[in-house]
């Protein structure tokens, strides 16, 4: 009897060992922080997108029911403008069309799939809003899934959105695993918006589009909620408002922090740093800290 005790005694205190170590482990592990990096980082890019080919559209549009030219931005896209108010412009329909095979664009990244883009106003006005979908759309081989909407809540000439991201996933090419994501999120546009890329002055050359989108800037603050690709489910909360800006042609988080926290883990508080386009973040658990690779 004695002996049967000690035995599962001991398997009990093995079990409870083997569990520590196993969430010790966990602890230390920055899959969270790097899918959140991950989606954080598609979903701007969609984001971009649309806003400079809604941007570009400005002097198409005219007073035709369907526009389809290749994006004066980027070869890699044909964009197809559907109005049915050939008086006022909307609601309209505003496609991107990358094609079915990857296209090297000119920010680097590889894109192919459509993004579908529904407008009630110009994206600039206060009210608007813009219900995204996204058709077998991948940026680097990364599959992108969901809708997003984006309502304009501009006030006191300080243009600003509220974005709402649902039924998001992010598969990695690869079998890589993937992220599912859901998000509400406000927008600033803080610096560069007299320069936006509609603006007769910023089209005028390849050097001056570029410098009118180089300066652009967005502080972002709000909340998410996901799964990161082990099955694991976190909260994120934005605590220092991150800076969205251009880094070498592409848009990139320079600053912010954020704090995620996994079930029954230790929360993870990600750094992006101070403003520098250095693409890494640095994530701290429990007093230790890593440095991963920002998107």
């Amino acid at each position: 009897m004695n002996k049967l005790f000690f035995q599962s005694l001991f398997a009990l205190i093995l079990l409870v060992f083997i569990s520590s170590c196993e969430k010790q482990q966990l602890n230390k592990d920055t899959t969270s922080s790097q899918d959140v990096d991950l989606a954080t980082a598609m979903f701007e890019d969609v984001f971009g997108v649309v806003n400079s080919a809604a941007d570009d559209d400005s002097s198409e549009v005219k007073s035709l029911q369907v526009v389809k030219y290749k994006w004066k931005n980027d070869s890699c896209a044909t964009v197809i403008i559907e109005i049915n108010d050939t008086v006022n412009h909307f609601p309209a329909t505003l496609t991107i069309d990358f094609g079915t095979e990857e296209c090297s664009c000119k920010d680097g990244k590889k894109r192919q799939g459509k993004i579908v883009a529904v407008l009630t106003d110009r994206r600039r006005n206060a009210g608007s809003i813009t219900t995204i979908t996204l058709q077998d759309y991948e940026v680097d081989g990364y599959l992108v899934e969901g809708s997003k909407v984006v309502t304009n809540t501009t006030s006191d000439h300080q243009s600003s959105w509220t974005v709402e991201i649902k039924d998001g996933k992010i598969t990695a090419p690869d079998d890589g695993g993937s992220v599912t994501w859901e998000s509400t999120r406000t927008r600033t546009w803080i610096e560069g918006e007299d320069t936006y890329i509609g603006n007769s002055d910023c089209i005028a050359s390849l050097d001056a589009f570029k410098e009118c989108l180089l300066d652009d800037v967005f502080e972002v603050t709000g909340s998410s909620t996901g799964v990161n690709r082990n099955g694991v489910s976190f909260t994120v909360e934005i605590t220092t408002s991150l800076q969205i800006e251009f880094c070498s042609d592409r848009r990139q988080i320079t600053s912010g922090v954020v704090v995620i926290e996994p079930v029954d883990l230790k929360s993870r508080t990600v750094d992006y740093g101070s403003g520098e386009c250095d693409n890494s973040a640095t994530v701290t658990i429990d007093g230790e800290t890593f440095t991963i690779a920002s998107r």
